[in-house]
């Protein structure tokens, strides 16, 4: 292979895994949005959580794990985790599990 093609194959490659992990955090994000809507939660802070995973810490690769802050139809501020997607297909799983704090 020459040096071109070796640039070509190495930028496609890249090209190709961080469009995989912003589909896969764009989703995820989406998904939490719409679990919250659903729940009469506004989210006030969605963070996401790669290494410190709370109650989540046995998630699959696919799913993406979130430190939450919500308000619910009271205005009482919640705190806790909220994991998407299932074990196997990740976030290509219209599943999201929450745990409060507390």
């Amino acid at each position: 292979m020459g040096d071109l093609t070796m640039v070509l194959v190495v930028l496609l490659g890249a090209l190709g895994v961080g469009g995989s992990i912003y589909g896969m955090t764009a989703r995820s994000r989406r998904m939490a949005q719409d679990w919250a809507a659903r729940n009469g939660l506004e989210l006030e802070a969605l963070d996401v959580r790669l290494f410190r995973r709370g109650p989540f810490w046995w998630s699959g690769k696919g799913q993406v794990v979130y430190r939450v802050a919500a308000r619910d139809g009271q205005g009482r501020l919640r705190r806790g985790w909220v994991q998407c997607g299932g074990f196997l297909l990740g976030v290509m799983e219209d599943k999201v599990e929450a745990r409060w704090d507390g």
